[in-house]
């Protein structure tokens, strides 16, 4: 199993030229992971959603 440290060792044998590629890599991963977790997550989204209306909408709404 890898861990943090691992990576962490192998990123320290890299060349600062290289450190921005990996950021943004790593920035990538986390915006997917993101995605991910709230395209999952159907309470997220429902609380997401607003609703502009009078503070009585629904006592004055004509069906």
């Amino acid at each position: 199993m890898l861990t943090k440290e691992q990576i962490f060792s192998e990123i320290n044998q890299l060349p600062n030229s290289d450190l921005k590629e990996v950021h943004q890599f790593i920035e990538q991963l986390i915006k997917q992971n993101h995605q991910k977790i709230t395209k999952n997550n159907v309470m997220a989204q429902l609380r997401q959603i607003k609703i502009e209306a009078e503070p009585d909408f629904s006592v004055k709404v004509e069906l």
